[in-house]
C-alpha cells in the first residue's frame, strides 16, 4: 500500500523546489488514557512518510526525538492533572525543537499521538509569529473538543485539555504560559466544523470562547434529538 501511495505522490510532485521539512518525533502517552499512542511516530514512518515527502520534492531533515517515561515507572501525581511535570518537560523540549526548525527556515512536521504535545508545538509557532506582531490559526481535527479543564475533566488526562490551555481557558499555568504569553491562540477566529457529542463539562467550557458548530451535527446527535 505504501508503494502505491508513493507512486501517487511522485505523479503529483511539484515542479518548483520545495522548502525543507524538519521531522520531529515526540513519543509520549502520559497525557492520554490509553497506552500505545507513543508508538505513533514509528507507525507513521513505517507507512513510508520520508520516501513520500522525498518524491514530492522536499528535502527531509531529522531534527530530533523527544521521549517520555512510561506510566508504569512514573508517579501520576495530582488526580486532575495527571503526569503534569513530565508532560510539561516534554512540551518544553518539543517547543525548543520546533522553534529551532522555524528559525532555520524549515517547516516543522511533528509526529506523535498524544495531543498534549501540541501545547508545546503550537506555542512555539505562536511565539515565532508574535515577534512580528502576527497571530496564528489552528485547524484542530479531532473527535473531541479537547476543551476540558482540571475542574471539569472526568479523567485527569491532559490531552483532553490541550485546546483549552492553548486558548487561555484555564489549566496549569506552566502550560498556559509556554508561548511566553496567554492565550497562544485567540478564540475569535476558531470554529468547530464537526464534533462528536461533547461531555457536559466540555460543553460548559466550549461555550465561553464562541466555539460553535455552524450548521453541522453528528448523525447520532440528530437521532437522539429527533427520537
Amino acid at each position: 500500500m505504501a508503494t502505491s501511495v508513493i507512486q501517487e505522490a511522485e505523479d503529483a510532485r511539484p515542479g518548483t523546489s520545495a522548502p525543507d521539512i524538519a521531522i520531529i518525533s515526540v513519543s509520549i502517552d502520559l497525557g492520554a488514557g490509553r497506552r500505545g499512542v507513543d508508538m505513533g511516530p514509528s507507525a507513521i514512518r513505517i507507512a513510508g512518510l520520508t520516501p513520500m515527502l522525498t518524491v514530492l520534492g522536499y528535502d527531509v531533515r531529522e531534527v530530533g526525538t523527544v521521549t517520555a517515561a512510561g506510566p508504569e515507572t512514573t508517579e501520576p501525581g495530582e488526580t486532575h492533572t495527571r503526569f503534569l511535570p513530565e508532560i510539561t518537560d516534554v512540551c518544553r523540549r518539543a517547543y525548543a525543537l520546533v522553534s529551532r526548525s522555524i528559525a532555520e527556515g524549515t517547516i516543522p512536521l511533528v509526529l506523535g499521538g498524544d495531543y498534549s504535545l501540541s501545547i508545546g508545538t503550537v506555542s512555539a509557532v505562536a511565539n515565532h509569529f508574535a515577534k512580528d506582531d502576527e497571530g496564528i490559526g489552528v485547524i484542530w481535527v479531532d473527535a473531541h473538543t479537547d476543551m476540558n479543564l482540571p475542574e471539569t475533566t472526568p479523567s485527569g488526562n491532559i490531552h483532553g485539555m490541550a485546546l483549552a490551555i492553548l486558548t487561555g481557558q484555564g489549566g496549569p499555568e506552566e502550560l498556559q504560559a509556554m508561548a511566553g504569553f496567554s492565550p497562544a491562540v485567540w478564540c475569535a477566529p476558531r470554529q468547530r466544523v464537526r464534533a462528536r457529542r461533547a461531555r457536559r463539562g466540555r460543553r460548559r467550557t466550549g461555550r465561553r470562547p464562541r466555539l460553535g458548530s455552524p450548521g453541522v451535527h453528528h448523525d447520532r446527535d440528530r437521532r437522539a434529538r429527533d427520537g
